[in-house]
């Protein structure tokens, strides 16, 4: 051993002698409002400690709204949905109709029953529907009108029924309900740590580094269920194991809203208020006023810089458990909610200038029987030297009606 000579330094004292300061704490980075639609749907927005619950050795529930939740009790479950009688179709002719034709084939002529008053809007002429056969209606024209030409892919509407006086009543007319479905997917995120390090003191943390690992594991689990409730492909196969068991993946919100799509890349990209107002149009005909904006934080920049006297504070944070703004429009409001994995690496390439409305009355997390999402403690090999947990969850997305929802694409940086 070497003898010191004057004053002791720094320089004499070896590296792992000396006192670590490091508060005795980890500052974690996480992705701000990372799991936004699963915070709506009731799943989240609450601490980790919460989440994860107390050590008891049981199961523990990660509880929360049940306002967007649906039960389910097969892994494939059915969306039923309905909507209001379409009232318009085309013209279904190439060489068109005189004015004095009065049988003509259209696109969808089941929309017409005998006694039905039709407008062409492009002519202003009303005709009588006063029979049916499939697509073809035989017709009575110029009704209070002059009749006209109809050509090809003319738009015709129904107006209303118009019966004569003593007459029998008409002929019923109803729509059929459409069935959907989707599959529930099995979640399962795993913790796992040896007995000596689960017991070891820790320069970071006065705990057990078990604390930290379901910690993060809880948000890695509502990440990877939020991820999949938006870019997932519904599909069931064979185990890829070669088990013999099933495999099932549940369908996105991109994979089910195929209408009410706007892409703007080809006029630029650039987002003004006209386009948004013309999005709102689309969005809002069908479905509740208020709609959710799930915006990427490029979309939300170039929508703040729209207009700020469209952009309110708003108290529904206590309606959604959200941090919430709302952008008003004369069609109805978007509740503003920043989507940040919109924007994130990967994701990005195709939807970092995205924005998607939902409407939060057609849209619900499906859990089957059981299994929400729990907490499995101690779920270790019984001679294993250590301790393993997991959090799973059998979910679905349940999007029903999708021209109630609509996307917005192509913004650019």
């Amino acid at each position: 051993m070497a003898a010191i000579q004057g004053a002791v330094g720094s320089n004499n004292y070896a590296t792992n002698a000396r006192f670590i300061d490091g508060e005795g704490k980890i500052y974690f980075n996480p992705k701000r409002m990372d799991t936004p639609l699963i915070s709506f749907l009731g799943m989240n927005g609450r601490t980790s400690s919460e989440l994860v619950g107390e050590a008891t050795g049981g199961t523990t529930k990660i509880s929360g709204q049940a306002l967007s939740k649906r039960q389910v009790f097969n892994a494939q479950y059915d969306i039923f949905t309905d909507e209001v009688l379409e009232n318009a179709t085309q013209i279904n002719f190439a060489a068109g109709y005189t004015s004095a034709d009065v049988s003509i084939v259209v696109d969808d002529g089941s929309l017409f029953t005998a006694n039905d008053t039709v407008l062409v809007p492009r002519t202003s002429e009303v005709f009588f529907v006063s029979a049916r056969s499939g697509n073809t209606l035989t017709i009575v024209r110029g009704v209070g009108s002059t009749a006209a030409a109809l050509l090809d892919n003319d738009y015709i509407t129904r107006i209303a029924s118009a019966f004569a006086v003593n007459s029998l009543s008409g002929t019923a007319k109803s729509t059929q309900v459409a069935r959907d479905y989707n599959y529930t997917q099995i979640f399962r995120t795993a913790i796992q740590i040896g007995r000596t390090d689960k017991d070891s003191k820790l320069n970071y943390s006065p705990k057990s580094d078990e604390t930290r690992l379901l910690s993060e594991g809880a948000l890695e689990h509502l990440r990877s269920i939020e991820r999949a409730f938006w870019y997932g492909t519904r599909s069931e196969s064979a185990a890829i194991d070669s088990s013999g068991a099933r495999q099932r993946t549940t369908g996105g919100i991109f994979q089910f809203i195929t209408q009410n799509v706007m892409d703007i890349s080809a006029s630029g990209g650039t987002l003004t208020a006209p386009i948004m107002d013309a999005f709102a149009e689309m969005v809002f005909d069908k479905g509740s006023k208020t709609k959710l904006l799930f915006c990427s934080p490029r979309f939300l920049s170039k929508l703040n810089g729209l207009a700020l006297n469209l952009i309110r504070i708003t108290p529904k944070e206590s309606a959604f458990g959200l941090d919430l703004m709302k952008y008003v429009t004369s069609h109805g409001e978007f509740i503003l909610v920043r989507t940040p994995h919109f924007g994130d690496l990967g994701f990005g390439v195709k939807y970092a200038g995205t924005a998607v409305a939902i409407d939060p009355d057609q849209v619900k997390y499906a859990y089957l029987n059981q299994a929400e999402n729990e907490l499995r403690t101690n779920i270790q090999e019984n001679d294993r030297d250590g301790v393993k947990h997991e959090y799973l969850a059998e979910c679905g997305l349940m999007l029903a009606n999708q021209t109630a929802h609509g996307i917005i694409q192509g913004v650019a940086a």
